[in-house]
C-alpha cells in the first residue's frame, strides 16, 4: 500500500468513526427526548388523575353532606311526629274521660228523671 491508501483507509475510518459518533449521539439524544417525554405524560396523568380525585371526593363530600341533612331532617320530623302522636293520645284520653263523664251524668239524669216519673 501507498501512502496515499493508508491516508485514504484513515480518512475512512475517521468518517465511520464520526458517523458512530453522531448515531450515538443522537440515540443519547433520542434518550433524553424520550426520557423527558415519558416524563411529561407521567406528570400529565398525574394531574389528571389528581383532578379526577379531586372532583370525585368533593363529590362524595356533598353527597355525604346532603345525607347528614337528610338524616336531621328525618330526626327532626321523627320529634314532631311523635310529639304529635303524644298530643293525639293525650286528646284522646281526654275525649274518653269526658264522653264517659257525660255518659254517667247522663245516665243519673235519666234515674233521676225515671224516679221522678214514679212518684
Amino acid at each position: 500500500m501507498t501512502n496515499s491508501s493508508i491516508t485514504v483507509l484513515d480518512c475512512g475510518d475517521a468518517f465511520e468513526n464520526s458517523i458512530r459518533d453522531a448515531a450515538a449521539q443522537n440515540a443519547e439524544n433520542l434518550r433524553r427526548v424520550n426520557s423527558i417525554a415519558d416524563e411529561f405524560v407521567a406528570e400529565n396523568i398525574a394531574s389528571l388523575i389528581d383532578r379526577v380525585t379531586d372532583s370525585s371526593l368533593a363529590e362524595i363530600d356533598c353527597v355525604v353532606s346532603d345525607l347528614a341533612a337528610m338524616r336531621q331532617h328525618i330526626e327532626d320530623e321523627s320529634e314532631n311526629i311523635q310529639s304529635v302522636i303524644v298530643e293525639f293520645a293525650r286528646l284522646s284520653q281526654s275525649s274518653f274521660t269526658s264522653t264517659k263523664t257525660m255518659a254517667n251524668a247522663l245516665e243519673q239524669m235519666k234515674n233521676v228523671n225515671h224516679l221522678r216519673q214514679r212518684c
